[in-house]
């Protein structure tokens, strides 16, 4: 809820106008949006690694001139790119989907190679924390560094 309050002010504040989409693109995200770059481990001494997911949320402007407005997009999938990882079905991951919970915590959050075969499967246990396990039962864990 705050961060939709927090929304719904820069929604306000920005009130129009190419600069302030651009502006609210860059800092407005929503629960869904996992975009950026996460550390990825699965316990190994030598698995510590990095990726960068890339989605398609953020505030989209609608309609022209005055009468345009914003709304949120939301990203339940995407594309991922292996920017570290030696494990073998890390190094793969090609693409993501999130599922849904009311809370957001718990939702299932999938992690396929570019050919569609699973790579890991994770829950998200807070806004910036995944764990589970990789398409081998080794456990997992991916976290993100802020919000």
């Amino acid at each position: 809820m705050v961060r939709n309050v927090g929304r719904n002010v820069l929604g306000n504040m920005i009130g129009g106008g190419v600069i302030g989409a651009t502006v609210a693109s860059q800092v407005v995200r929503t629960e869904q949006d996992l975009g950026g770059k996460w550390m990825v481990t699965d316990g190994a001494s030598n698995c510590g690694c990095e990726v960068q997911i890339r989605t398609g949320a953020g505030v989209i402007a609608q309609g022209f001139g005055r009468t345009s407005g914003y709304k949120l997009k939301d990203a339940k999938g995407g594309n991922m790119k292996n920017l570290s990882c030696s494990n073998a079905h890390l190094a793969n991951a090609g693409r993501f989907a999130l599922g849904y919970s009311f809370t957001g915590y718990d939702a299932v959050l999938a992690l396929e190679s570019g050919n569609g075969q699973p790579v890991a499967q994770l829950k998200r246990d807070g806004i910036n924390y995944f764990s589970g396990t990789l398409a081998d039962g080794t456990p997992v864990t991916m976290w993100r560094r802020g919000g």
